[in-house]
């Protein structure tokens, strides 16, 4: 069940999945619910409505794929605008290569399925989104082992009741492949450290 304003004959419904605190900016006092649901109260029919979404008021841990939706219905209908969502932890991730030096800025960042979560920045920091807990991201400039290096992370655990003020911020090092195959490690070493 979602709570909503008085509607009208021609509404619409929202479907944003873990979006809980969006807001509806066409709907004044309209956000998403815990369940990633709001009501649209009023929709003019046989015309194009543009829908978009505020995620301010959302968990830094959900990204919106797309913040606005058209749909164009007719008299007397229910439409559901759905927007596509990621959710997992983020955080900022400093990691120089073991031995010193800095990643190539630009270089892709992927998680251990081989899905892009971030890319390099200055200073060999990485912001990457998607995060489970724990896990290994590998960073690549190149197709070659020496052009690629892994970054072992442990996420602190989460407390819903601490205050966020954002980002995590986390300190590592980036193991690079080349060392990695001579050694035969298969998991990378360098653990990460969190800081607040």
């Amino acid at each position: 069940m979602t709570f909503s304003q008085t509607v009208g004959d021609t509404f619409g419904i929202v479907n944003a999945p873990a979006a809980a605190g969006a807001s509806v900016t066409n709907a004044p006092g309209t956000t998403v619910d815990s369940r990633g649901y709001a009501v649209v109260p009023y929709l003019s029919p046989y015309s194009m409505n543009v829908v978009d979404i505020d995620p301010k008021g959302t968990s830094t841990d959900v990204e919106f794929k797309s913040t606005s939706a058209q749909v164009a219905p007719r008299a007397g209908s229910i439409v559901m605008m759905k927007y596509e969502t990621v959710s997992g932890r983020a955080a900022l991730i400093q990691a120089p290569k073991l031995g010193g030096g800095s990643l190539p800025f630009g270089a892709s960042v992927e998680d251990e399925q081989g899905k892009m979560v971030g890319v390099v920045g200055q200073d060999s920091r990485v912001f990457a989104r998607g995060l489970e807990d724990q896990g290994a991201l590998t960073v690549k400039w190149g197709s070659g082992p020496v052009e690629q290096c892994r970054i072992s992370y442990t996420l602190p655990k989460k407390d819903p009741k601490a205050y966020n003020p954002g980002y995590l911020s986390v300190q590592s090092h980036c193991v690079p492949g080349s060392e990695m195959q001579a050694a035969g490690v298969t998991q990378p070493g360098a653990p990460a450290t969190a800081v607040r």
